[in-house]
């Protein structure tokens, strides 16, 4: 029964998810489809379009991470709690696609612009049709070689400016996405060729020497066993009193170090203790003996 009411209650948040995300699309899709059914601007219907689907992208992934935390697979320490890297692929796949809408609308638009010529008309036509032009649109006027219709006007669709702005802008976008994508995929290569650091598990089997006298300084012991790449610290423990050892180098299977021996040190066995930089502690009881 309880597996039961675990997967029926599952089931209704999935499906509150997915009408919550058909809600958002319906709410975040419908003005800009109103705008293109009302034949509004190319202009004001691409940073519309792009806004909108940047806006349907984060909704998306808000929903994702809500699903991801309902069902406990959550990660706190990354962006929006998703798995590490979903956020950098997010933005990388975003300027592509904000690339490619700028490409087309920027080719379009430059594709259409340019010096054009009107049809053969009447002089009186003609200054008309000027008169309805913008300052700097007006190239001149050439003529046909009839008496009827004796000139065709010459004009400029866009300016130059215009077309020099267009064209910084699609070299900005470009190079913007050249350089994030280029990280990500850097980032994602230098991820997956770095050997994955597992947790120690120190254990200590041996230590030479396993005696000492009080008074003096016992240089190079070795401490041996499994797991010790990761000791940073070792210490020799006879319940309150303690030893700190120095000069500590450390490999997998091999630590070395230096104990100092103070001459009121009490007598008996000292448990020999290792520390990684996990928080992992290695012991061997009785191990040290001092004299």
């Amino acid at each position: 029964m309880d597996q039961l009411k675990q997967l029926g209650e599952a089931a209704l948040i999935g499906l509150a998810c997915f009408l919550a995300y058909i809600l958002i699309f319906v709410v975040l899709l419908g003005g800009p489809l109103l705008l293109i059914k009302h034949q509004a601007p190319v202009a004001t219907q691409l940073p519309l379009v792009a806004i909108t689907g940047v806006m349907a992208l984060l909704a998306s992934l808000a929903l994702v991470s809500v699903t991801f935390s309902l069902a406990g697979l959550s990660d706190r320490t990354q962006a929006l709690a998703l798995p590490e890297g979903s956020v950098r692929a997010v933005i990388a796949l975003s300027l592509i696609v904000i690339f490619a809408i700028a490409s087309f609308f920027f080719y379009s638009s430059l594709a259409s612009s340019g010096l054009q010529k009107t049809e053969a008309m009447t002089e009186a036509a003609a200054q008309a049709f000027q008169r309805n032009l913008r300052a700097g649109e007006v190239v001149g006027t050439v003529p046909t070689g009839t008496s009827e219709t004796p000139v065709a006007v010459v004009y400029r669709v866009g300016s130059q400016a215009a077309e020099d702005f267009a064209k910084q802008v699609f070299t900005l976008i470009g190079t913007l996405m050249t350089a994030v994508s280029s990280f990500y995929f850097a980032t994602q290569a230098m991820a997956a060729s770095q050997p994955k650091t597992q947790p120690s598990t120190p254990r200590i089997t041996e230590i030479s020497p396993s005696t000492g006298s009080r008074g003096t300084t016992i240089e190079s012991v070795q401490i041996m066993g499994t797991g010790l790449l990761l000791v940073q610290s070792v210490k020799l423990v006879h319940g309150a009193t303690e030893v700190t050892g120095t000069d500590v180098t450390s490999s997998d299977q091999v630590v070395k170090c230096k104990f100092v021996l103070g001459s009121d040190l009490p007598q008996g066995s000292y448990d020999v203790v290792a520390m990684t930089s996990d928080n992992k502690t290695a012991r061997f009881p009785a191990a040290f003996k001092v004299q």
